[in-house]
Protein backbone atom coordinates (compact mmCIF):
# COMPACT_ATOMS: atom_id res chain seq x y z
CA UNK A 1 0.00 0.00 0.00
CA UNK A 2 1.29 3.37 -1.09
CA UNK A 3 1.86 6.04 1.88
CA UNK A 4 1.40 9.59 1.81
CA UNK A 5 3.76 11.92 3.00
CA UNK A 6 4.80 15.19 3.51
CA UNK A 7 8.10 17.73 4.03
CA UNK A 8 9.48 21.26 4.37
CA UNK A 9 12.08 23.36 2.24
CA UNK A 10 13.62 26.33 3.31
CA UNK A 11 13.41 28.81 0.13
CA UNK A 12 15.67 31.64 -0.47
CA UNK A 13 12.88 34.10 -0.89
CA UNK A 14 10.64 33.40 2.02
CA UNK A 15 11.38 32.59 5.77
CA UNK A 16 8.74 30.52 6.28
CA UNK A 17 8.66 26.66 5.02
CA UNK A 18 7.01 25.50 1.82
CA UNK A 19 4.82 22.23 1.85
CA UNK A 20 5.59 19.73 -0.72
CA UNK A 21 3.92 16.72 -1.00
CA UNK A 22 4.40 13.28 -2.50
CA UNK A 23 3.52 9.72 -2.64
CA UNK A 24 6.09 6.35 -1.84
CA UNK A 25 6.07 4.21 -4.87
CA UNK A 26 5.45 0.37 -3.91
CA UNK A 27 8.35 -0.39 -5.09
CA UNK A 28 11.65 0.78 -4.68
CA UNK A 29 13.36 2.77 -7.82
CA UNK A 30 17.04 3.92 -8.85
CA UNK A 31 18.94 5.84 -6.97
CA UNK A 32 18.54 9.32 -8.16
CA UNK A 33 21.10 10.96 -9.98
CA UNK A 34 22.72 14.27 -8.99
CA UNK A 35 20.19 17.09 -9.55
CA UNK A 36 17.35 14.65 -9.53
CA UNK A 37 14.41 15.28 -7.43
CA UNK A 38 15.00 14.28 -3.55
CA UNK A 39 13.56 11.17 -1.86
CA UNK A 40 10.36 12.34 0.48
CA UNK A 41 10.30 9.66 2.88
CA UNK A 42 13.11 10.11 4.96
CA UNK A 43 12.74 7.89 7.89
CA UNK A 44 16.03 7.25 10.90
CA UNK A 45 18.18 4.57 9.46
CA UNK A 46 18.53 5.80 6.01
CA UNK A 47 22.22 6.23 4.91
CA UNK A 48 23.82 9.69 3.71
CA UNK A 49 26.41 8.82 1.12
CA UNK A 50 28.71 11.75 -0.04
CA UNK A 51 30.67 11.27 -3.01
CA UNK A 52 32.71 13.08 -5.21
CA UNK A 53 34.73 10.22 -6.89
CA UNK A 54 37.82 12.68 -8.75
CA UNK A 55 38.60 13.90 -5.29
CA UNK A 56 38.62 10.56 -3.99
CA UNK A 57 36.07 11.88 -1.49
CA UNK A 58 33.51 9.27 0.40
CA UNK A 59 31.75 9.86 3.67
CA UNK A 60 28.88 7.65 5.17
CA UNK A 61 26.32 9.23 7.80
CA UNK A 62 23.47 7.43 9.52
CA UNK A 63 19.93 9.74 9.38
CA UNK A 64 18.29 10.84 12.61
CA UNK A 65 15.63 12.96 10.99
CA UNK A 66 12.60 12.02 10.49
CA UNK A 67 11.76 14.91 7.93
CA UNK A 68 13.32 17.00 5.65
CA UNK A 69 14.01 20.64 8.02
CA UNK A 70 15.76 24.06 8.07
CA UNK A 71 19.23 25.02 9.28
CA UNK A 72 17.21 26.64 11.68
CA UNK A 73 14.87 24.14 13.03
CA UNK A 74 18.35 22.17 13.17
CA UNK A 75 20.24 24.48 15.12
CA UNK A 76 17.28 25.41 17.35
CA UNK A 77 17.50 21.83 18.42
CA UNK A 78 21.26 22.32 19.62
CA UNK A 79 22.24 20.29 16.40
CA UNK A 80 25.46 21.94 14.42
CA UNK A 81 25.12 22.02 11.52
CA UNK A 82 27.52 22.32 8.43
CA UNK A 83 26.10 25.76 6.85
CA UNK A 84 23.13 28.12 6.69
CA UNK A 85 23.12 27.96 2.78
CA UNK A 86 19.03 27.60 1.66
CA UNK A 87 17.87 24.31 1.00
CA UNK A 88 16.44 21.04 3.07
CA UNK A 89 18.56 19.67 5.85
CA UNK A 90 18.72 16.37 7.87
CA UNK A 91 20.43 15.61 11.16
CA UNK A 92 22.59 12.52 10.73
CA UNK A 93 25.07 10.68 13.03
CA UNK A 94 28.70 10.54 11.84
CA UNK A 95 31.54 8.39 13.54
CA UNK A 96 34.27 10.03 14.78
CA UNK A 97 37.99 8.77 14.43
CA UNK A 98 37.65 8.24 17.72
CA UNK A 99 35.21 5.83 17.16
CA UNK A 100 32.17 7.65 18.85
CA UNK A 101 29.26 9.03 17.13
CA UNK A 102 28.47 12.92 16.62
CA UNK A 103 25.15 14.13 15.97
CA UNK A 104 25.84 16.98 12.88
CA UNK A 105 23.38 18.79 10.40
CA UNK A 106 24.42 17.96 6.93
CA UNK A 107 22.64 19.90 3.88
CA UNK A 108 20.77 17.42 2.26
CA UNK A 109 18.99 19.53 -1.06
CA UNK A 110 18.80 22.62 -2.58
CA UNK A 111 16.13 25.42 -3.16
CA UNK A 112 14.37 23.35 -5.08
CA UNK A 113 13.75 20.01 -3.20
CA UNK A 114 16.88 18.50 -5.86
CA UNK A 115 19.37 16.03 -3.92
CA UNK A 116 22.72 18.35 -3.78
CA UNK A 117 25.63 16.62 -6.20
CA UNK A 118 27.62 14.05 -5.01
CA UNK A 119 25.05 12.45 -2.97
CA UNK A 120 22.39 9.59 -2.69
CA UNK A 121 20.45 8.03 -0.12
CA UNK A 122 20.11 4.46 0.63
CA UNK A 123 18.13 2.37 3.03
CA UNK A 124 19.01 -0.57 4.82
CA UNK A 125 17.62 -3.52 4.64
CA UNK A 126 15.15 -4.74 7.35
CA UNK A 127 14.67 -1.63 9.19
CA UNK A 128 11.36 -0.98 10.69
CA UNK A 129 10.58 3.02 11.09
CA UNK A 130 8.18 2.50 13.87
CA UNK A 131 10.38 0.65 16.07
CA UNK A 132 13.75 2.26 15.04
CA UNK A 133 15.51 3.47 18.40
CA UNK A 134 19.16 5.05 18.27
CA UNK A 135 20.96 1.74 19.46
CA UNK A 136 19.36 -0.18 16.31
CA UNK A 137 20.92 3.43 13.95
CA UNK A 138 24.55 2.85 16.23
CA UNK A 139 23.97 -1.32 15.60
CA UNK A 140 23.40 -0.79 11.97
CA UNK A 141 25.72 2.20 11.33
CA UNK A 142 28.72 -0.58 10.15
CA UNK A 143 26.92 -2.43 7.71
CA UNK A 144 27.77 -2.52 3.94
CA UNK A 145 26.84 -0.04 1.83
CA UNK A 146 25.85 -2.55 -0.61
CA UNK A 147 23.28 -4.29 2.09
CA UNK A 148 21.10 -1.46 1.34
CA UNK A 149 18.17 -0.29 -1.19
CA UNK A 150 17.82 2.89 -2.78
CA UNK A 151 15.27 4.72 -1.34
CA UNK A 152 11.76 5.86 -3.62
CA UNK A 153 12.32 8.58 -5.88
CA UNK A 154 10.13 11.44 -4.81
CA UNK A 155 7.57 12.54 -7.63
CA UNK A 156 5.67 16.07 -7.64
CA UNK A 157 1.75 15.49 -7.47
CA UNK A 158 0.25 16.98 -10.34
CA UNK A 159 -1.35 20.05 -8.87
CA UNK A 160 -4.55 21.86 -10.82
CA UNK A 161 -4.15 25.63 -11.59
CA UNK A 162 -6.88 26.66 -9.60
CA UNK A 163 -4.31 24.94 -6.62
CA UNK A 164 -1.27 26.33 -6.96
CA UNK A 165 -0.48 29.68 -5.43
CA UNK A 166 0.67 31.62 -8.23
CA UNK A 167 2.62 33.94 -6.78
CA UNK A 168 4.10 31.46 -4.73
CA UNK A 169 5.23 29.44 -7.78
CA UNK A 170 6.78 32.39 -9.68
CA UNK A 171 9.46 32.76 -6.87
CA UNK A 172 10.18 28.87 -6.58
CA UNK A 173 11.03 29.09 -10.50
CA UNK A 174 13.63 32.04 -10.26
CA UNK A 175 14.82 30.41 -7.00
CA UNK A 176 15.16 26.89 -9.28
CA UNK A 177 16.84 28.71 -11.68
CA UNK A 178 19.27 30.57 -9.80
CA UNK A 179 20.32 26.90 -7.73
CA UNK A 180 21.09 25.37 -11.18
CA UNK A 181 23.14 28.20 -12.33
CA UNK A 182 25.46 27.85 -8.89
CA UNK A 183 25.83 24.66 -9.79
CA UNK A 184 27.55 25.22 -12.65
CA UNK A 185 29.58 27.69 -11.24
CA UNK A 186 32.83 26.78 -9.72
CA UNK A 187 34.28 28.18 -6.54
CA UNK A 188 36.45 31.21 -8.16
CA UNK A 189 33.45 32.36 -10.20
CA UNK A 190 34.41 30.44 -13.28
CA UNK A 191 31.86 28.62 -15.75
CA UNK A 192 31.94 24.78 -16.10
CA UNK A 193 31.06 24.06 -19.38
CA UNK A 194 29.51 20.83 -20.97
CA UNK A 195 33.00 19.12 -21.35
CA UNK A 196 34.74 19.87 -18.91
CA UNK A 197 33.50 18.60 -15.82
CA UNK A 198 33.04 15.05 -14.94
CA UNK A 199 29.15 16.14 -13.18
CA UNK A 200 28.12 17.68 -16.73
CA UNK A 201 27.09 14.49 -18.06
CA UNK A 202 24.34 13.67 -15.14
CA UNK A 203 22.87 17.07 -14.67
CA UNK A 204 22.32 16.86 -18.37
CA UNK A 205 20.68 13.66 -18.04
CA UNK A 206 18.40 15.19 -15.62
CA UNK A 207 17.48 17.98 -17.91
CA UNK A 208 16.31 15.70 -20.78
CA UNK A 209 14.96 13.69 -18.43
CA UNK A 210 11.87 16.38 -18.17
CA UNK A 211 11.58 16.65 -21.66
CA UNK A 212 8.86 14.23 -23.43
CA UNK A 213 10.12 11.58 -25.83
CA UNK A 214 13.13 10.86 -23.33
CA UNK A 215 11.14 9.28 -20.11
CA UNK A 216 14.38 6.53 -19.94
CA UNK A 217 17.70 7.19 -18.17
CA UNK A 218 19.02 5.46 -20.98
CA UNK A 219 17.29 8.13 -23.76
CA UNK A 220 18.09 10.93 -21.96
CA UNK A 221 21.40 9.74 -21.16
CA UNK A 222 22.26 9.51 -24.85
CA UNK A 223 20.89 12.59 -25.34
CA UNK A 224 23.07 14.43 -22.67
CA UNK A 225 26.14 12.62 -24.57
CA UNK A 226 25.01 14.33 -27.48
CA UNK A 227 24.82 17.58 -26.03
CA UNK A 228 28.44 17.50 -24.53
CA UNK A 229 29.66 16.49 -28.18
CA UNK A 230 27.30 19.93 -29.15
CA UNK A 231 25.63 17.33 -31.69
CA UNK A 232 22.10 18.33 -29.92
CA UNK A 233 21.23 21.74 -28.09
CA UNK A 234 20.23 21.67 -24.46
CA UNK A 235 18.83 24.86 -23.61
CA UNK A 236 14.98 24.01 -24.22
CA UNK A 237 15.59 20.89 -21.97
CA UNK A 238 17.07 23.36 -19.29
CA UNK A 239 14.37 25.63 -19.22
CA UNK A 240 12.25 22.50 -19.44
CA UNK A 241 13.79 20.98 -16.59
CA UNK A 242 13.56 24.04 -14.75
CA UNK A 243 9.74 24.33 -14.71
CA UNK A 244 9.22 20.94 -13.80
CA UNK A 245 11.36 20.80 -10.63
CA UNK A 246 9.71 23.48 -9.98
CA UNK A 247 6.35 22.04 -9.80
CA UNK A 248 4.67 23.30 -12.99
CA UNK A 249 2.76 20.33 -14.89
CA UNK A 250 1.44 20.24 -18.38
CA UNK A 251 -2.16 20.44 -17.54
CA UNK A 252 -1.05 24.01 -16.03
CA UNK A 253 -0.59 25.09 -19.63
CA UNK A 254 3.05 24.53 -20.20
CA UNK A 255 3.77 22.51 -23.03
CA UNK A 256 7.67 20.62 -22.21
CA UNK A 257 9.64 19.83 -25.04
CA UNK A 258 13.17 19.75 -26.84
CA UNK A 259 12.27 23.12 -29.14
CA UNK A 260 11.73 26.43 -27.26
CA UNK A 261 9.06 27.04 -29.94
CA UNK A 262 6.95 24.05 -28.24
CA UNK A 263 6.12 26.19 -25.63
CA UNK A 264 6.76 29.46 -26.67
CA UNK A 265 3.49 28.55 -29.29
CA UNK A 266 1.11 26.68 -26.99
CA UNK A 267 1.66 30.19 -24.70
CA UNK A 268 0.42 32.24 -28.00
CA UNK A 269 -2.22 29.72 -28.05
CA UNK A 270 -3.08 29.58 -24.32
CA UNK A 271 -3.70 33.58 -24.72
CA UNK A 272 -5.52 33.50 -28.13
CA UNK A 273 -7.81 30.84 -26.39
CA UNK A 274 -7.88 33.00 -23.27
CA UNK A 275 -7.37 30.01 -21.45
CA UNK A 276 -7.58 31.40 -17.93
CA UNK A 277 -6.59 27.60 -17.07
CA UNK A 278 -3.49 27.82 -18.73
CA UNK A 279 -1.54 30.96 -17.15
CA UNK A 280 1.51 30.85 -19.46
CA UNK A 281 0.53 33.66 -22.72
CA UNK A 282 3.02 35.07 -24.78
CA UNK A 283 3.21 38.72 -25.02
CA UNK A 284 4.72 40.88 -28.06
CA UNK A 285 7.63 43.03 -28.48
CA UNK A 286 5.78 46.62 -28.16
CA UNK A 287 3.99 45.27 -24.57
CA UNK A 288 7.01 44.40 -22.91
CA UNK A 289 8.09 48.34 -23.09
CA UNK A 290 5.67 49.51 -21.25
CA UNK A 291 2.50 47.25 -20.37
CA UNK A 292 4.21 42.95 -19.74
CA UNK A 293 6.79 44.39 -16.94
CA UNK A 294 8.63 41.03 -16.66
CA UNK A 295 8.94 39.37 -13.03
CA UNK A 296 10.29 36.13 -11.66
CA UNK A 297 9.23 33.20 -13.35
CA UNK A 298 8.36 34.60 -16.90
CA UNK A 299 10.10 33.35 -20.03
CA UNK A 300 12.28 35.97 -22.52
CA UNK A 301 11.95 34.46 -25.73
CA UNK A 302 14.80 35.57 -28.36
CA UNK A 303 15.31 35.36 -32.11
CA UNK A 304 18.92 33.50 -32.74
CA UNK A 305 21.43 33.34 -35.53
CA UNK A 306 20.88 30.63 -37.95
CA UNK A 307 24.00 29.96 -40.12
CA UNK A 308 24.93 33.40 -39.55
CA UNK A 309 21.42 34.89 -40.10
CA UNK A 310 18.99 36.27 -37.18
CA UNK A 311 15.92 34.78 -36.84
CA UNK A 312 13.15 37.17 -37.34
CA UNK A 313 9.97 35.71 -35.42
CA UNK A 314 7.49 37.78 -33.75
CA UNK A 315 3.55 37.79 -31.99
CA UNK A 316 2.23 38.32 -35.52
CA UNK A 317 4.62 35.68 -37.89
CA UNK A 318 3.71 33.40 -34.99
CA UNK A 319 0.21 33.74 -34.91
CA UNK A 320 -0.02 33.22 -38.57
CA UNK A 321 1.74 29.91 -38.16
CA UNK A 322 0.00 28.32 -35.39
CA UNK A 323 -3.60 29.79 -35.35
CA UNK A 324 -5.16 31.73 -38.01
CA UNK A 325 -6.53 29.88 -41.08
CA UNK A 326 -7.08 26.60 -38.84
CA UNK A 327 -3.57 25.82 -37.97
CA UNK A 328 -4.49 25.91 -34.38
CA UNK A 329 -2.64 21.96 -34.19
CA UNK A 330 0.33 22.75 -36.50
CA UNK A 331 3.64 21.37 -34.86
CA UNK A 332 5.04 24.38 -34.03
CA UNK A 333 9.00 24.05 -35.01
CA UNK A 334 11.93 26.83 -35.85
CA UNK A 335 14.96 28.03 -34.17
CA UNK A 336 14.78 30.53 -31.13
CA UNK A 337 16.14 30.78 -27.40
CA UNK A 338 14.39 31.77 -24.02
CA UNK A 339 15.95 32.39 -20.34
CA UNK A 340 14.18 32.48 -16.97
CA UNK A 341 13.42 35.70 -14.99
CA UNK A 342 14.93 35.62 -11.43
CA UNK A 343 15.04 39.35 -10.60
CA UNK A 344 16.40 42.42 -11.08
CA UNK A 345 19.97 44.44 -10.08
CA UNK A 346 21.55 48.06 -10.67
CA UNK A 347 25.04 47.73 -13.07
CA UNK A 348 26.64 51.49 -13.21
CA UNK A 349 23.40 52.96 -12.26
CA UNK A 350 21.30 51.25 -14.79
CA UNK A 351 18.40 49.16 -13.19
CA UNK A 352 18.76 45.61 -15.41
CA UNK A 353 16.66 42.49 -15.98
CA UNK A 354 18.18 39.18 -14.59
CA UNK A 355 17.85 35.97 -16.66
CA UNK A 356 19.19 32.70 -16.37
CA UNK A 357 19.07 29.97 -19.52
CA UNK A 358 21.18 27.19 -20.18
CA UNK A 359 23.48 26.62 -22.95
CA UNK A 360 24.79 29.89 -23.39
CA UNK A 361 27.88 29.55 -24.48
CA UNK A 362 27.89 26.16 -23.32
CA UNK A 363 27.30 26.59 -19.64
CA UNK A 364 24.13 28.13 -17.54
CA UNK A 365 24.39 31.72 -17.00
CA UNK A 366 23.02 34.87 -16.01
CA UNK A 367 22.51 37.50 -18.41
CA UNK A 368 21.15 41.44 -17.71
CA UNK A 369 19.29 43.68 -19.69
CA UNK A 370 18.34 47.49 -19.55
CA UNK A 371 14.94 48.12 -18.26
CA UNK A 372 12.44 51.25 -18.61
CA UNK A 373 11.91 53.30 -15.64
CA UNK A 374 8.94 52.04 -15.93
CA UNK A 375 10.29 48.32 -15.52
CA UNK A 376 9.81 47.36 -19.15
CA UNK A 377 12.62 46.28 -21.16
CA UNK A 378 14.28 49.53 -22.55
CA UNK A 379 14.91 47.85 -26.49
CA UNK A 380 13.26 44.63 -26.93
CA UNK A 381 15.10 44.64 -30.66
CA UNK A 382 18.27 45.67 -29.85
CA UNK A 383 18.56 42.50 -27.47
CA UNK A 384 16.80 40.26 -29.87
CA UNK A 385 13.75 39.81 -28.01
CA UNK A 386 10.51 39.08 -29.67
CA UNK A 387 8.25 38.32 -26.61
CA UNK A 388 7.99 36.74 -23.21
CA UNK A 389 5.95 33.95 -21.87
CA UNK A 390 3.99 35.72 -18.97
CA UNK A 391 2.43 33.70 -15.47
CA UNK A 392 -0.97 35.74 -15.91
CA UNK A 393 -2.16 34.08 -12.42
CA UNK A 394 0.06 36.45 -10.01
Amino acid sequence: MSTNTQYNLQTQTDAKLKPWHGELADEPLSPPLPGASVIHCLRKGDRLVRSAAYDGVEQSALVVSEQIESSADLAARGVPVESTRPGGYVEVMEERSSGELESVGRRLTDTSGQLLRGQKLLRPQDTNPDHMVLEEIENIYDEDIQSSEPIDNYQASELSTDQINWCQMRQTIAATARAEEARWTAGNGAKYQESNHPDRAQILQSYWLAVPGFSSPADAAVAATQSINNQVAWSAAFISYIMHAAGVRQVNGFQFGRRHMTYIVAALRNRERSATDAPFWLVDQTELVNEATPQPGDIICFNRRVNGRLTNHSYGSLRTSYWSNGRQNATAYGSSHSSIVVGTTTQGGQRMLETIGGNERHSVRIQRIPLNQRGGIASPSANNIFGMIKITKC
